[in-house]
């Protein structure tokens, strides 16, 4: 049980639009960007060309090449000149051109699951104090330093990026909160949710779903003392429920993307209830799971825990997951779409900078005491959980996807060289 005790010791920007009133400098270089020009078809074809060659025993003077580079000059001159001009229309007035054929082919219309295939992750460097080695209290700062990036975001103070002293596309900074994947069969779509009308958070503790406010009245982030005196609560709460009584729809987020998909589908037309959390879900600021039987101490263990954990406490269509494990081990996950690793990991080295600073003091209620909360018997307003209907045919989908999972899971191998 996790205890808190006293110890002595201006621009205008032509491509982004933004929620808040307030201007800062986070996209002020984005009319410096040069746009992504379509290539002349010749550059094309003749790239084309090169990059074929290797598969030719005498390269470029091998006759089959020849021949196939004659193919390639007529399609040049027929097919090539009119889809190359569809793709100059097309182009007309797009800064990158090339970002929804990229999104579509790389990620939406991607069918095999996000985790493990194309989701990404970061295992959080360890902290050796009282914060780091607790669960709650880790997962209570972790909360309200990601929360305070969030800000910096939405009133636009965040720094923007220099590479070599030139600007970075500060564009896909926008899509890292309040924002979700959607599964539908074929291509599934991605989803930006207003944050300022949904000040919550989803926390997944015992595989179950609770949905935590994280701002106050007056729009203010709560302090670390409220974070974790709710979450406390959460985790006890579900730990409190039989274990019987758990389905863990989570594993549903694991599968292909259109069995995903129906399965999706299955739970809206169950009942409006399932539609209700499920748009909760997608809504929220961000996912944190709360792993309580889980204690990674090597990079394997903590690897994995980062790439996949067990499967069902987990939400694998969010940009951003974090996950704190019963030792204070924790680390991010982030389904891709829309979310290149970058903005992301600025916001892990960020955050993780800011807790390594914080200390007990920090926890402290705003008249200066500490609380013993544990025993607290208060009811606490800020969360609830999500309710979900659910049918046979619901239930034998989860049953289905933990042992498609442990498949998976179970042909992926970890090797780690250590020098």
């Amino acid at each position: 049980m996790s205890t808190i005790t006293k110890t002595t010791t201006i621009s205008k920007r032509s491509f982004h639009t933004t929620l808040s009133t307030k201007k800062g400098d986070l996209y002020k270089y984005q009319d410096e960007l040069p746009p992504l020009p379509v290539p002349d078809l010749a550059q094309t074809l003749n790239l084309y060309k090169k990059s074929i060659i290797p598969y030719y025993p005498n390269g470029e003077n091998d006759e089959n090449f020849k021949n196939y580079c004659k193919i390639i000059d007529n399609f040049g001159e027929n097919e090539g000149k009119i889809l190359q001009s569809k793709l100059l229309e097309f182009s007309k007035g797009k800064r990158n051109w090339l970002a929804e054929f990229w999104d579509n082919y790389a990620y939406l219309e991607y069918r095999d699951s996000v985790t493990p295939f194309s989701s990404y992750f970061f295992s959080h460097k360890e902290l050796n104090n009282e914060i780091g080695k607790d669960q709650l209290l880790k997962s209570s700062a972790l909360t309200f330093k990601i929360l305070q990036f969030m800000k910096q975001i939405e009133d636009e103070s965040l720094e923007p990026e220099l590479i070599k002293n030139s600007p970075f596309c500060m564009e896909s900074f926008k899509w890292m909160f309040n924002n979700s994947r959607i599964p539908i069969a074929n291509r599934d779509k991605n989803i930006q949710f207003n944050p300022k009308e949904n000040r919550f958070m989803i926390v997944i503790s015992n595989d179950r779903f609770y949905k935590l406010y994280h701002h106050d009245e007056n729009d203010n982030i709560l302090s670390p003392f409220k974070i974790y005196t709710s979450l406390l609560n959460i985790k006890n709460d579900s730990l409190s429920k039989s274990s019987s009584e758990i389905v863990p729809l989570g594993i549903l987020t694991s599968a292909n993307r259109d069995v995903w998909a129906k399965s999706y589908q299955d739970l809206i037309d169950c009942s409006p209830v399932n539609e209700i959390s499920l748009n909760d879900i997608s809504a929220s600021s961000f996912v944190l799971c709360l792993d309580n039987d889980t204690f990674p101490n090597t990079i394997k263990d903590k690897s994995r825990n980062c790439w996949h954990g067990n499967g069902t406490n987990r939400w694998f269509d969010k940009p951003i997951e974090i996950f704190v494990a019963a030792n204070g081990s924790s680390g991010f996950l982030g389904e891709h779409s829309k979310m290149d690793g970058t903005p992301t990991l600025r916001m892990n080295d960020w955050v993780i900078s800011q807790i390594s600073k914080m200390n007990l003091e920090d926890f402290k209620e705003s008249d200066g005491n500490y609380k013993i909360i544990f025993n607290s018997t208060e009811k606490d307003s800020r969360f609830k959980e999500l309710q979900f209907d659910i049918n046979p045919t619901i239930q034998k989908s989860v049953e289905t996807e933990l042992i498609q999972f442990d498949k998976t899971i179970n042909s992926l191998d970890i090797h780690l060289t250590l020098k």
